[in-house]
């Protein structure tokens, strides 16, 4: 599967950018969280970037998450699951995404399990960080539950 534009939207929204580097987790991130781990030499990370240069950082880490999450499963999912397992590899990084039980859950049937896992990721930081990416998790174990879908960069619920 290859990930949508509207999860293409709905990652950047997640995202927000930055032209200049920014202190990330054990390293530096630059445009929409391209990461550079703490052991580059700071002469490879750039001192600023343009929106074309974002752009294509951001098409090289999505297709990155996305072929990780291909590679993850055995199971058919719907392109809204799709999105929001790309957007979870993305943020989390793509070696966190493999190493956690989620695929796992997936390929088992258990999407309530997966989603529960999505819903308890990564919420160590800070308490607005926690708020926002609490927000983030919610949404994305929705998405994987067939609970909402993106479109463009608005959450759609389907109509009961």
């Amino acid at each position: 599967m290859q990930l949508s534009a509207a999860g293409a939207a709905f990652i950047q929204s997640q995202e927000s950018v930055s032209f200049t580097p920014y202190p990330d987790k054990n390293g530096t991130s630059i445009g929409y969280g391209h990461y550079f781990p703490s052991t580059t030499p700071p002469s490879q990370i750039p001192a600023s970037i343009t929106q074309a240069q974002a752009d294509a950082y951001f098409a090289q880490d999505v297709k990155t998450a996305a072929t990780a999450v291909n590679q993850s499963l055995t199971v058919p999912i719907s392109q809204s699951a799709f999105d929001a397992l790309v957007d979870y590899a993305y943020n989390r990084g793509v070696s966190n995404y493999a190493t956690s039980t989620v695929p796992d859950q997936i390929n088992a049937g258990n999407l309530n399990g997966a989603a529960a896992t999505i819903r308890s990721s990564g919420l160590g930081c800070g308490t607005k960080a926690q708020a926002t990416l609490q927000t983030r998790r919610n949404l994305e174990a929705q998405m994987l539950l067939g609970q909402a879908t993106v479109a463009s960069n608005a959450y759609q619920f389907p109509s009961s």
